[in-house]
C-alpha cells in the first residue's frame, strides 16, 4: 500500500503482490486519474488496468503520475505513465497527454544488477527515444 501527492490529484495502491491496484482521485484536466475520461473525482477511481494490475510503486507528478510493475518477463519492471505530457513527462516519446497508463516499451528492463547493465539499457531507451522524435 503506498499514497502520492501531486499538484491537485492523489493516488494511491491498494493491496499488494499481484492483485495490488491503482486508484486516484482528483483534479483530472489532463488525463492523471488514469481512468480514460477527464472527468474530476471527489473519490478514488480505479486507474484503468493496462499496466497497473500488481502495481509496486507509484510516483506523481504536478498533473502526471509513472507506476512501476514487476514483470514475468525477462524484464524485471515495467514503467508506465499517464496525465500531462507536453514536456515528455510520460516518456513516451510524444507530446500528448495520455487518459489511461501506457506501457512503455522503452522503459521496460531497467536493470539494476550491475553498473554496466544499467549503462547498457539507459543507452537502448536513449536511442528507441530519439527514433521516435
Amino acid at each position: 500500500t503506498q499514497i502520492a501527492l501531486g499538484g491537485s490529484h492523489t493516488c494511491a495502491i491498494i493491496g499488494s503482490g499481484p492483485t495490488a491496484a491503482a486508484k486516484c482521485w482528483g483534479l483530472n484536466s489532463n488525463g492523471q486519474l488514469g481512468d480514460g475520461t477527464l472527468t474530476n473525482r471527489t473519490y478514488a477511481t480505479n486507474v484503468v488496468a493496462t499496466l497497473t494490475a500488481g502495481i509496486s510503486q507509484i510516483a506523481c507528478g504536478a498533473n502526471h503520475n509513472l507506476a512501476i510493475v514487476p514483470s514475468v518477463s525477462l524484464a524485471p519492471v515495467v514503467v508506465g505513465g499517464w496525465g500531462l505530457n507536453t514536456n515528455g513527462q510520460i516518456g513516451d516519446g510524444t507530446p500528448a497527454d495520455e487518459d489511461t497508463p501506457t506501457n512503455e516499451a522503452d522503459f521496460v528492463g531497467i536493470y539494476k544488477k550491475s553498473k554496466y547493465a544499467w549503462k547498457l539499457q539507459t543507452r537502448t531507451i536513449m536511442e528507441r527515444i530519439c527514433k521516435k522524435t
